[in-house]
């Protein structure tokens, strides 16, 4: 990995700003470079925070696997298909749900495009962990959802974000074992 990639949030990609601890001066609060984490040091606090979603950790295990999340991206105009994703980080995608109603994107590029098509997504988000097993070949069957409360009932929770900035090449397809 890149250094740069070292910066980004190992969740949805964006870029990450170092945590401050210590009695902040003046100046500190106008920054938008930092973000200030209290008056108490530990060396175990998080020193990265995301500038995107609400992810928080240390730089050093910015590299470590992360547990499974599953993403939804859709089109609040519905004229474009939902994207459905398990990642482990956004440079690592398990499984895409692609069969049936599911867009396909299978390039960073082919992601992009339908981002731009889309403007901004509306962005929903779970750990594969809480999500009942039956959920995932409902996905892979490429059915859809009757509404927000369906989505909120697995236990997805719509974000208020960007959408993540999941990079394609990083990922070797087809997945080995599957996401559950």
């Amino acid at each position: 990995m890149t250094r740069t990639l070292l910066k980004a949030c190992p969740i949805c990609g964006w870029k990450s700003l170092p945590i401050v601890y210590g009695y902040p001066t003046s100046d500190m609060f106008e920054r938008k470079d930092i973000v200030l984490g209290g008056c108490i040091i530990d060396p175990m606090y998080p020193d990265r925070s995301c500038s995107n979603c609400d992810w928080e950790g240390q730089e050093w295990a910015v590299l470590a696997p992360l547990p499974y999340r599953v993403w939804i991206l859709e089109d609040p105009s519905g004229e474009n298909r939902p994207i459905g994703l398990v990642t482990e980080r956004f440079d690592s995608i398990v499984e895409r749900f692609f069969l049936g109603g599911w867009e396909d994107p299978t390039s960073t590029r082919s992601y992009q495009q339908w981002l731009k098509s889309v403007g901004q997504p509306i962005v929903w988000c779970a750990m594969a962990s809480d999500l009942d097993p039956e959920c995932f070949p409902h996905f892979r069957s490429g059915q859809t959802w009757s509404s927000q409360l369906e989505l909120e009932a697995m236990g997805f929770k719509r974000l208020d974000q960007k959408a993540p900035r999941f990079r394609f090449e990083a990922t070797a397809w087809p997945p080995k074992g599957g996401a559950n």
